[in-house]
């Protein structure tokens, strides 16, 4: 499982045409790619124009080969890159903490 977090900061007045790419680029990822399982978009309650991403995909590989160079994506980028305030992305990528170990998970 690889999850990535990432958040964005939309220009003032222009988040429902962030919001609509966004959505169909969620639910192309859902839809086409095999190894996306999750793709939630989040608005913040406190920060107006700022929207969050959480997504899962099996592996590392299905995020940056079936995700990030797929049509849907690149047509997403095309249509949002200007509605996003230069400097404001923050993406985090992240592993279960049991990746890597020998260490059984525990649920908590």
């Amino acid at each position: 499982m690889y999850t990535v977090f990432v958040t964005l900061d939309i220009r003032t007045g222009h988040d429902q045409e962030f919001l609509k790419a966004i959505t169909e680029n969620a639910a192309d990822s859902l839809r086409l790619e095999p190894g996306c399982q999750v793709f939630e978009v989040l608005r913040s309650t406190e920060t107006p124009g700022r929207i969050h991403l959480y997504e899962v995909y099996a592996d590392e590989e299905a995020f940056l080969i079936g995700h990030k160079s797929s049509d849907h994506f690149r047509k997403y980028t095309a249509r949002s890159t200007h509605l996003i305030v230069p400097g404001s992305k923050f993406e985090l990528h992240a592993v279960p903490a049991t990746a890597g170990t020998s260490e059984p998970a525990h649920d908590h």
